[in-house]
């Protein structure tokens, strides 16, 4: 990303930032006027939930398993005497061991990610589509509204119908921008080959969820049949 484009994408994002602490405050807030003690006093009466899943070594979970070597103090010794020209003797503090480490390989799609439109396709909407650093901030930072839908069974198509009446059961109306978290239960499954299993949205949901504004979707990636389809 060029500098001016890394200088837009945090503006921004502060922008973004700023209005969603002030609707929290009920106040309104200026941008570059915004102080240390509004951030802190909004952000210490957070709770924060971590959706994000482990990075495991050859999980049975991922499409791409990401694959983790590790080495132990035993093993990395002659890798730390030639980095530092030393002998095992100069390794006082660690009585002559060297490092733990671990090697990851791993695609950009291992464990808890953000999937880029032009991870679909080289177009979208007839232009070019946005790679991961082209995704403004301001999309992956704002009210998150989590939509319960565990009654839906492996492999059914979440329709529209079932978003609109998850979202009737909450009393809640989609703003734009708002960040749609897909609950299908699915994550009970997580270290196994079922957690393929599960429900999706199709196309004419999805597009349902971008005409109200939505930019980003929270779901677990999986193997499923649309109807529609079939």
């Amino acid at each position: 990303m060029s500098k001016a484009k890394l200088v837009k994408a945090r503006r921004e994002f502060l922008k973004s930032g700023t209005a969603i602490i002030a609707a929290a405050l009920g106040t309104t807030l200026v941008p570059n006027r915004v102080s240390a003690n509004d951030v802190f006093s909004v952000l210490s009466n957070l709770e924060l939930i971590d959706l994000s899943v482990p990075m495991e070594n050859r999980s049975p979970s991922e499409t791409e398993p990401p694959r983790i070597t590790y080495t132990d103090h035993d093993e990395s010794v002659e890798a730390m005497k030639w980095v530092f020209e030393c002998s095992a003797r100069d390794l006082v503090y660690s009585k002559g061991k060297g490092w733990a480490v671990e090697d990851i390989g791993l695609s950009s799609h291992s464990g808890t990610h953000i999937d880029a439109p032009y991870h679909y396709g080289a177009t979208s909407g007839g232009k070019p589509a946005r790679k991961i650093d082209e995704v403004p901030l301001k999309w992956c930072f704002g009210p998150g509204v989590v939509l319960d839908l565990r009654a839906k069974k492996a492999g059914e198509l979440i329709t529209i119908d079932d978003l609109k009446k998850a979202l009737e059961r909450i009393q809640y109306r989609l703003n734009p921008l708002d960040i749609v978290m897909l609950h299908t239960g699915v994550d009970k499954k997580w270290g196994s080959k079922e957690y393929f299993r599960q429900p999706g949205l199709g196309y004419e949901s999805t597009l349902w969820l971008v005409d109200q504004g939505i930019r980003m979707i929270g779901t677990m990636p999986g193997r499923w049949t649309d109807p529609l389809k079939t």
